[in-house]
């Protein structure tokens, strides 16, 4: 197996691992983050326990894919609906997502804000990039409880979106040069030239009626 195939199975995996660049950087292995403080407004420290937590990292990492773990991210988030919205805008503002766990069969939702949510995934820089949808026909996923449900599915491009990849800029300069290049090769480029070539004879014809009598002026 290949170096870098390796590497990302361990990375994946959230074990320690050597990476592949110059520096040969040696990442440490992954562990669960500190929970949130006494001035949390979700009290996610009461509603889950250390032991949930680790339940809940393990879960995540051991799919060891990193296309699973999104998928994971996804069928835990869902869209919070508000109890008003003004009738008379026409385009509404797009749904907030709040994101839960399964503990002991009720959905708790921890903080993002305290990184609660964060901590017990821990990097949810990579799982959180695509945009969470709520996946329309999907059989069980993972659950909290004492057994883990891994079901060997395809994810459907509607859920895991890869990031657009940014096209070459172009300078302003370039733009106006095309601009031009336009004007020119149009029919009209032979009327063009020779409104520049009469421009350009007046503009002749003038300095030499000035030097004419400057020089009148001398004798």
């Amino acid at each position: 197996m290949w170096k870098s195939k390796v590497a990302k199975v361990l990375r994946n995996s959230g074990k320690a691992y050597q990476s592949l660049s110059k520096l040969k950087i040696r990442m440490p292995e992954r562990k669960v983050g500190p929970p949130c403080g006494e001035k949390c407004r979700l009290k996610c420290k009461e509603k889950i326990d250390e032991i949930s937590r680790q339940h809940i990292f393990d879960a995540v990492w051991g799919l060891s894919n990193l296309d699973r773990q999104r998928e994971f991210v996804v069928r835990h988030s869902q869209k919070i609906k508000p109890k008003y919205r003004y009738s008379s805008t026409q385009d509404f503002r797009a749904l907030n997502t709040a994101f839960y766990f399964d503990v002991n069969g009720s959905k708790i939702r921890p903080s993002t804000s305290s990184d609660s949510f964060p901590s017990i995934l821990l990097n949810t820089q990579p799982l959180m990039s695509s945009n969470p949808q709520q996946p329309t026909t999907h059989d069980a996923m993972i659950d909290t409880g004492d057994t883990l449900v891994d079901p060997q599915e395809v994810f459907s491009p509607e859920v895991v979106r890869p990031l657009p990849k940014a096209g070459p800029r172009k300078s302003i300069a370039n733009r106006k040069r095309r601009k031009t290049a336009i004007l020119t090769d149009t029919p009209e480029k032979e009327n063009l030239r020779k409104e520049q070539d009469i421009a350009k004879n007046k503009k002749t014809k003038g300095v030499n009626k000035k030097a004419k009598v400057n020089k009148k002026v001398e004798q």
